[in-house]
């Protein structure tokens, strides 16, 4: 559970970086005294599901970007094998052998995470901004307020349960534990995520249970644990963007409730649409546009396609329909067995680092039932995951499997590494598009799409980049914004915005034929996304279809009466229908 990286070098700077720091952690378990092991149950249940997800992914319109992962999380196998990794990782660390010294590193090491996490929350509550971002939000270290919240839910629910645990062994203060646990809570407030915050509101229900049930003097225990439970709540409310947020004060805050219940809804409907095969890792972006309706261009956001569908279940019932929440509700039964289990034979340190884990998993997961996944937040949850399931070591070591899981790590680190790169040319061409450098930026977009030949986003972001450049008149943008849609739109069938991007690059170039064919096939994809009825009008005004033009900018004006580009454009194609033809 080291530190979450930023690299800023790189366009996605909090994603690669993580992956590579928890590969690291990985290659160096390997080479540690095992202390645990994943149960076979566990292995089987991984090697079905990884081979199920292949399957599925080898259905769809883009295999490999389904397999390996979509921008900007990569949730495929770039990230699920770092995930089952470190679920192994966490078995073998801290699993039924692990010594007392161990578990007190443990404790250290998630107390320095949780208070650099904290100390940079705090630098962003006070109006500094020690990482250059332009969110209202950054959430810190962790990149968004979201993440940052969900990581305090962590941190707190496993240190302050060593904390009591101590407490109630020895009447002694477990420092480290209190100042790390006291540093998550710190991190969940000033986040002002209300998913995080729910969570640490479990987190806080648990300790009071334990610390109430446990207690010598239950009645002393009860007050004392009012006044933790009161302090609480009053530096909650003391925090004046966390009041806001939460007594419906901001205005943004109370639109997001909103948003959420049209996010949900309309993923629902996606998942009912497939219930037995649901479309599969990564298919959900692409997938969805087809269900948004007026409500969301209207009521959430005119021009932005959500990669996620921002809960835990309702993700799982996209990717993988009926059988993926059973599965999910599944594993999380065999977790809790297996844990309760452990629970009731450990004793000591063990016995509070296996409660602390239970309550990460617990707070964490309910925060995850009203925000996106990432791989910030997953990683930590695998490592607990681990720890609950661990067996005792096998009696003997195999020396070659620990050879092989070198390479293997090895091999990985690698493509990491590519990767990341690949991911600092896409920055270098967004950059040089930016300044106006055709010649660069499509020389840095190749070089990204030679590392990882995989990743369609790189095609697409391309596309939108040039294809933005070509707009605003950048010499030479033309020939490489033509190349990167035609790219994009080919490798993606079934994007959108794809689609969109390769329509007004064709635009943009007066090939009006292929315009009119890309933008109608956007416009099937998405039927309700007025920006694109609008370029759609664009186009049928430029081969002189007044009357589709004119139906087109009135379906713009429907829903944005205010877009003013649209009005004049209509009222363009009605200067050039017979009279009459307009209202």
């Amino acid at each position: 559970m080291a530190p979450v990286l930023v690299l800023p070098g790189v366009y996605h700077r909090w994603g690669w970086p993580t992956l590579i720091a928890a590969v690291v952690a990985v290659g160096l378990a390997v080479w540690a005294r095992p202390t645990g092991r994943v149960p076979v149950w566990w292995a089987a249940l991984a090697a079905a599901v990884a081979l199920a997800l292949t399957l599925r992914a080898l259905l769809g319109e883009a295999p490999l970007a389904q397999f390996f992962g979509r921008a900007p999380r990569y949730e495929g196998f770039v990230e699920l094998a770092v995930l089952l990794a470190a679920v192994s990782c966490g078995a073998r660390l801290a699993g039924p052998r692990a010594a007392t010294s161990a578990h007190r590193a443990i404790v250290r090491a998630m107390t320095v995470a949780s208070c650099a996490l904290a100390l940079v929350a705090i630098l962003e509550a006070v109006g500094l901004r020690p990482i250059e971002t332009d969110l209202e939000r950054p959430g810190s270290l962790a990149g968004n307020a979201t993440d940052q919240g969900l990581l305090g839910v962590v941190f707190a629910a496993w240190l302050f349960h060593v904390a009591l645990g101590v407490w109630m062994r020895t009447r002694r203060v477990a420092w480290w534990a209190v100042v790390g646990g006291g540093a998550g809570v710190i991190a969940v407030v000033t986040s002002a995520s209300r998913a995080a915050l729910l969570g640490l509101a479990v987190v806080a229900l648990v300790l009071a249970v334990r610390a109430v049930w446990g207690a010598r003097r239950r009645a002393v225990s009860i007050g004392w644990t009012a006044v933790g439970l009161t302090a609480l709540v009053g530096f909650t409310l003391a925090v004046p963007f966390t009041r806001d947020r939460l007594l419906g004060a901001d205005g943004f805050a109370r639109k997001t409730i909103g948003d959420r219940l049209v996010i949900w809804r309309d993923a629902l409907d996606l998942a009912w649409a497939h219930p037995w095969t649901g479309v599969g890792l990564n298919g959900y972006m692409d997938a969805i546009t087809s269900h948004f309706d007026d409500a969301w261009y209207s009521n959430v956001t005119p021009d932005h396609v959500l990669d996620s569908p921002h809960d835990l279940l309702v993700q799982a019932a996209v990717v993988a329909g009926i059988p993926g929440v059973v599965l999910v509700l599944v594993v999380a039964a065999l977790v809790s067995v297996s844990g309760v289990r452990a629970v009731r034979r450990a004793r000591g340190a063990r016995r509070d680092a296996l409660i602390g884990a239970m309550t990460v998993l617990a707070g964490a997961s309910i925060g995850l039932l009203a925000s996106p996944t990432s791989p910030k937040t997953l990683l930590p949850l695998a490592v607990a995951l681990g720890v609950l399931v661990a067996q005792e070591p096998w009696s003997r070591e195999w020396p070659t499997l620990r050879t092989l899981g070198t390479v293997a790590v090895a091999a990985w680190m690698v493509a990491l590494l590519a990767w990341t790169v690949g991911d600092a040319f896409v920055l270098r061409g967004v950059s040089a598009a930016v300044r106006g450098d055709a010649v660069a930026a499509d020389s840095a977009f190749s070089s990204a799409t030679s590392l990882r030949p995989w990743d369609v986003d790189i095609p697409l972001v391309a596309a939108q980049i040039t294809g933005g450049a070509l707009e605003q008149g950048m010499v030479g943008a033309s020939d490489s914004a033509s190349r990167w849609s035609t790219e994009a739109a080919s490798r993606l069938p079934s994007s959108a915005a794809a689609q969109e991007a390769a329509g007004m690059v064709a635009l943009q170039r007066g090939e009006l034929a292929a315009a009119g064919a890309h933008l109608r096939a956007a416009r099937a994809l998405s039927p309700a996304n007025p920006r694109i009825a609008h370029e759609e009008g664009l186009a049928e005004l430029a081969v002189g279809d007044y009357a589709s033009a004119r139906d087109a900018f009135e379906r713009v004006l429907q829903l944005q009466p205010d877009r003013e580009e649209s009005r004049h454009a209509l009222a363009e194609a009605c200067r050039r229908l017979p009279a009459g033809s307009c209202p």
